[in-house]
């Protein structure tokens, strides 16, 4: 299992949190923000450009690659979605 948003627009996109926080590999638009979430720029990917996203999966679709990915978004989300990890990015914005 994994999440394919090829989605260009700029929303956050609790889905790609979410997807994230259950270990699922997230392949994203190669925009800003989701360069930010990922934080993993392999897995961001021009969707406009032909054939990008087929060459990707023909290419990176390894049970390995995806478990790895997966584990990465996991290890992401803790530690940077969770209170724990927004806690001080709050306190310092706010104060």
């Amino acid at each position: 299992n994994a999440l394919v948003a090829s989605s260009k627009t700029k929303r956050f996109g609790l889905v790609n949190i979410e997807a994230m926080r259950a270990g699922l590999p997230v392949l994203l638009h190669h925009s800003e923000l989701f360069r930010w979430i990922l934080q993993n720029d392999a897995w961001c990917i021009d969707m406009e450009a032909e054939h990008a996203l087929s060459h990707f999966l023909l290419n990176h679709w390894s049970e390995a690659e995806l478990r790895a990915a997966g584990e990465k978004n996991t290890q992401r989300f803790r530690e940077q979605f969770l209170w724990k990890g927004v806690e001080r990015s709050y306190k310092e914005m706010l104060c």
